[in-house]
């Protein structure tokens, strides 16, 4: 049920998330928004469920198995990925302007930045922020240094569809680096801001969250939208019940043996 309405963005994820739900049997929409849209496209209600999203099990499972670590007393610290294919060329240029600018007028933040394996981002982010000394390149992350990455940064810079949902559970304030997202409760709900690629309204909203720690800390307050931890125990039993009650009633249909 995740739409944005716009095939280009996300490409390829918009189309392939229209077709799939063309021949899906059961429907587990992370939430009420995503359950109207499959509805709004002639989903028969009886099969759509809105339990959460298993992303957010996911990520509070990780965090109880974690070292917890004291933000305030290490440096501070930004985390931005951004990889969109619409974001490819210019708008990603924009982005690591914005960067840029950021990291000059506050020259103790480190802006940790997990390349992504695609030469067409991978390539631009390198060029325009590799002389900076307080940006730090690493590899992909794996999932649970990637939790402790974003669990310990101040805020969020990210074109991430999974990423803002990861955030809001955080209570992590998350720049929304793209001019549409498929994910509007983020937006709704205030733990994220859509700041799109310009350069300008970029770095105006990172440096509103560095410079104003009450409204930083306001985002700890905002309740997220995409689930409380328990979607895979929601899915489990809906599972279990349908093909239990498909069972039956196929049983129930058998012509006797004579």
């Amino acid at each position: 049920g995740l739409r944005s309405h716009d095939l280009t963005r996300p490409f390829p994820e918009e189309g392939n998330r229209l077709l799939i739900d063309r021949i899906t049997e059961l429907y587990f929409a992370p939430t009420p928004l995503a359950a109207e849209n499959l509805w709004a496209e002639g989903i028969d209600k009886s099969r759509v469920f809105v339990t959460g999203n298993t992303v957010i099990d996911a990520l509070l499972w990780t965090l109880n198995r974690r070292k917890e670590t004291n933000p305030s007393e290490q440096e501070p610290l930004v985390l931005m990925t951004a990889h969109r294919r619409e974001s490819w060329g210019e708008p990603l240029k924009e982005i690591c302007a914005a960067a840029r600018s950021l990291l000059k007028k506050h020259p103790e933040l480190r802006l940790l930045i997990p390349l992504h394996k695609n030469p067409a981002a991978r390539n631009t982010i390198k060029e325009e922020l590799e002389g900076c000394l307080n940006v730090i390149f690493t590899e992909p992350l794996n999932y649970p240094e990637f939790v402790d990455v974003m669990n310990r940064s101040l805020f969020i810079m990210s074109d991430s569809g999974g990423v803002q949902e990861e955030a809001s559970a955080l209570k992590k304030p998350v720049l929304i680096l793209r001019d549409l997202s498929e994910r509007p409760e983020a937006i709704q709900t205030g733990t994220g801001v859509l700041v799109g690629t310009d350069r300008r309204r970029i770095e105006g909203e990172a440096l509103r969250l560095l410079e104003d720690p009450s409204y930083r800390k306001s985002f700890a307050s905002r309740s997220t939208p995409f689930g409380d931890g328990n979607a895979s125990s929601r899915i489990l039993d809906i599972i279990k019940h349908y093909f239990s009650n498909k069972k039956i009633k196929k049983q129930s249909g058998r012509v006797p043996e004579v």
